[in-house]
């Protein structure tokens, strides 16, 4: 009786977390110059460093990679990839600050080693819970 019962718990326990398995990871494409022209963008954003989208064939010099995820609970899918789109745009003026660089360009989606390119959207990837952007580019002077 006992392992029936406990049976039947397991089974009860993994209908509950089915639908968060598979509203995981939908691709979502969110505009850039939405994104750029954000209030939180504006005021985030050095205007010192220069930022170009869409990669020119292979990315050359200096590449960085930002991976950011943010919480999507409570929010739209365009404000939670907006927001972790803002934090990869302020992780890569970082790096090229860093460097002491003004430019980021060939900015591209990077999801898994996937390529997404575009000067128009990013692609964001979101779950149940949370949002992730990966964006790679080059650092340049």
């Amino acid at each position: 009786m006992k392992k029936m019962i406990i049976t039947l718990l397991s089974f009860c326990i993994s209908f509950l977390f089915v639908p968060l398995a598979s509203a995981a990871d939908r691709v979502v494409y969110v505009s850039i110059n939405d994104a750029m022209n954000s209030s939180d963008a504006q005021a985030k954003l050095n205007a010192g460093v220069k930022f170009s989208f869409g990669g020119h064939g292979e990315l050359k010099g200096n590449t960085y990679t930002s991976i950011q995820r943010t919480n999507k609970v409570g929010k739209s899918d365009e404000v939670a990839c907006s927001r972790a789109f803002l934090s990869a745009m302020i992780r890569l003026q970082q790096r090229a600050q860093s460097l002491g660089v003004n430019s980021v360009t060939n900015i591209v989606s990077y999801h898994q080693k996937n390529t997404y390119s575009s000067t128009d959207n990013f692609e964001c990837h979101v779950g149940a819970i949370m949002a992730a952007v990966t964006l790679k580019g080059d650092i340049a002077k």
